[in-house]
């Protein structure tokens, strides 16, 4: 391994660590004052169109009109079964919580590309691997407070699992399927079909219950960080 190929790694990592860690923490922060599926609409198409407009001027390769098809699925699964679950967890839920029980991704992973006709058996270390993780992860919501957890809401527990099999499954699906070959348009794609669907859902007046302008005015840079 070359010297540059390592700084590229440790900086990639890095990158997952404080970019993709502390979106819970806004997410959390977010919901204080936004409802989370306004948030996450909001989120989603400004950087759904940020994305596709990059990819028109880089001149990427642009997308067939049947993969409008595949994306939106893949949007659906990743960004409002998974990321859309995350932010309504996080109103009962604390993000660092959020963020261990994701650690539930791989698992379901595994496990939907085994079950695939076309998907990689895993080996016995792999299996050995997940099991821990899942004994952990059970451990941190286990209501008798095992190995010194407080107990957890269960209900925003049940939501951050559920969000970890959508994300999965959307992750296995774009895998196998037929997808754009630019990762720029397919990313906005997804994002700006993922922004829609939230938005459609504001049409309901009950989601506007926790929607707080006074203190939205007051954390401008937050909300910001959160689209």
């Amino acid at each position: 391994m070359t010297d540059n190929l390592k700084y590229k790694i440790i900086l990639a990592f890095a990158s997952i660590y404080l970019i993709w860690g502390s979106t819970y923490l806004a997410i959390r922060i977010g919901v204080e004052t936004i409802p989370p599926f306004l948030m996450a609409s909001i989120r989603f198409i400004i950087a759904g169109v940020l994305f596709y407009g990059y990819g028109i001027i880089k001149k990427a390769e642009k997308p067939k009109p049947k993969h409008w098809v595949t994306t939106s699925i893949v949007g659906i699964l990743l960004l409002v079964g998974g990321n859309g679950l995350v932010s309504w967890a996080e109103e009962v839920v604390p993000s660092g919580i959020a963020a261990l029980l994701i650690a539930m991704v791989p698992l379901w992973i595994v496990i939907f590309d085994a079950l695939h006709p076309k998907g990689n058996r895993p080996s016995m270390k792999a299996i050995g691997g997940l099991v821990l993780g899942f004994i952990g992860v059970a451990a941190s919501i286990n209501p008798t407070d095992i190995g010194g957890f407080a107990e957890i809401n269960q209900f925003g527990a049940l939501l951050l699992v559920c969000a970890t099999i959508f994300w999965a499954s959307g992750s296995i699906y774009a895998k196998y399927s037929e997808m754009p070959k630019s990762l720029i348009f397919a990313s906005g794609m997804q994002m700006i079909v993922a922004g829609f669907v939230y938005f459609s859902w504001q049409f309901f007046p009950e989601n506007y219950t926790n929607l707080n302008i006074v203190r939205l005015h007051l954390t401008p840079g937050c909300h910001f960080y959160i689209s």
